[in-house]
């Protein structure tokens, strides 16, 4: 089956929140003799546009939360999702505009960087941030690497702490290099503008709402 653009855009809720909050438990306990509820966030895959599974994710996230601890609003949970399909559009566009494509490139500095451990690397993003009901040996290198970018970028924004659950790669920090694959990734993309991107490059433009607002996703 074909994946679509959504979901090849749509932002990954990574594994132990998508197991700790139940994501994948049905939505509602199903009517008599009616069918089955859908999932929480169907795959464990959100998109701007399913403002309903948003909701339903920002219910579970408080439900667990302690009295008191700041809580998870599905409004922000919406903004940090669309900043990630944004932030798909401007890869998409720069791999577009720039020959050879900037990731085929950055993937070849980091083979003869990491090694091995660039597939170790990558296989163990791709369990820990699953592509919902698409097989992640179809996706492509370049595909994992744009993923591996945006969320990074978006563990860098302070505004979203209080929701890192769904995308925190401590994990990948600790047990992979990570760290050094996303500062390699950076140098090899961050210099050299592509079409429309300005001086500074792509990396600049993923951090640029951070950088502007950095205690608000909205």
């Amino acid at each position: 089956m074909a994946t679509s653009d959504a979901d090849a855009r749509a932002f990954r809720v990574a594994r132990p929140a998508r197991e700790r909050v139940g994501l994948d438990d049905p939505a509602a306990a199903p009517a008599p003799g009616g069918a089955a509820a859908p999932a929480v966030v169907p795959g464990g895959l959100l998109r701007a546009s399913d403002r309903p599974a948003i909701r339903r994710l920002a219910a579970r996230m408080n439900a667990r939360r302690a009295p008191g601890e700041q809580p998870a609003l599905a409004g922000e949970i919406a903004a940090l999702v669309v900043l990630h399909e944004a932030g798909h559009l401007l890869i998409d566009h720069y791999q577009a505009s720039v020959t050879p494509p900037p990731l085929r490139n950055a993937l070849r500095g980091l083979r003869a960087a990491l090694g091995p451990d660039l597939d170790l690397l990558l296989a163990r993003f791709a369990h820990l941030f699953p592509s919902g009901s698409r097989a992640a040996r179809a996706e492509s290198r370049s595909s994992l690497l744009a993923e591996l970018l945006l969320t990074s970028v978006a563990n860098e924004n302070p505004a979203g702490d209080h929701l890192r659950d769904l995308f925190d790669d401590t994990v990948l920090l600790r047990e992979t290099r990570y760290g050094e694959a996303i500062e390699a990734l950076g140098a090899s993309i961050g210099a050299g503008p592509g079409r429309g991107l300005g001086a500074d490059g792509l990396l600049a433009v993923l951090r640029e709402p951070a950088a502007q607002a950095p205690t608000s996703l909205a």
